[in-house]
């Protein structure tokens, strides 16, 4: 078997994070190399609140909406996020957010672009939704994932 360490050697102010697997799998499918740096706390973090999200290389850094479970989030340092984009395109899986909501720019948080990305690349906080917003989220899910209401 590989020693999985070897990659790591050279690495100082940076770390490599797993994506899909955890390291002790045989064959993880990917790995990619954050900085160091701000990191959101788990308790920081709360369901409705929009954060910048490193993606890593494809994406990058982006704005997201954190929707899983607060709970959920504070005790697996995971979270399920879904994308903002200034890309929308009139789906009824798309909820429009703007500056009401700390982002620079009119946008739409796409719910059926959704990820998991570990608590530690939550980045910065953006801002967060109203009770009205929330909901039409909450409804965008439900469309997007193919749930009864």
């Amino acid at each position: 078997m590989q020693n999985m360490t070897e990659p790591f050697a050279s690495i100082q102010s940076r770390r490599r994070t797993w994506i899909g697997q955890e390291p002790s799998r045989a064959q993880p499918f990917a790995v990619r190399t954050v900085d160091e740096g701000h990191v959101a706390r788990p308790s920081e973090l709360r369901r409705g609140d929009i954060w910048t999200i490193d993606f890593g290389p494809e994406i990058g850094n982006h704005p997201a909406l954190l929707v899983s479970r607060t709970g959920s989030m504070r005790r697996r340092w995971r979270a399920v996020v879904a994308l903002i984009t200034s890309e929308g395109i009139g789906l009824p899986t798309e909820v429009t957010v703007g500056s009401r909501h700390g982002l620079t720019r009119d946008s739409v948080i796409d719910c059926e672009d959704l990820y998991t990305v570990a608590t530690d690349d939550v980045k910065r906080r953006v801002g967060d939704l109203d009770p009205d917003t929330q909901d039409a989220v909450d409804r965008a899910l439900v469309i997007a994932l193919g749930l009864r209401a």
